[in-house]
């Protein structure tokens, strides 16, 4: 499953993994100029991930419930988080 983003510098939106409702708020850091990733659901959280091209941005989280991996060759700059891959595993 492919995590849809667009290019709004805030975004929230939920999306269902394996039958749980999750949150996602995505925004844009402009001081440091990335992009973050909030997830949230009843029994999972975690605030303010990088987001980063080829890893999985969930390994530091041992209890995290699925991957979230980048396959891309670059990370995403302001104007082009809608062409950045981040997939589900």
């Amino acid at each position: 499953m492919r995590i849809p983003f667009t290019n709004v510098a805030s975004q929230k939106f939920s999306i269902s993994i394996n039958e749980i409702d999750y949150s996602f708020e995505v925004n844009y850091n402009t001081m440091y100029e990335f992009w973050t990733i909030d997830i949230s659901s009843n029994n999972f959280k975690v605030i303010g991930i990088k987001l980063v091209a080829g890893i999985d941005l969930l390994r530091a989280f041992p209890d995290a419930p699925f991957q979230l991996v980048s396959e891309n060759i670059s990370d995403p700059l302001r104007f082009d988080l809608e062409f950045f891959e981040l997939e589900v595993i």
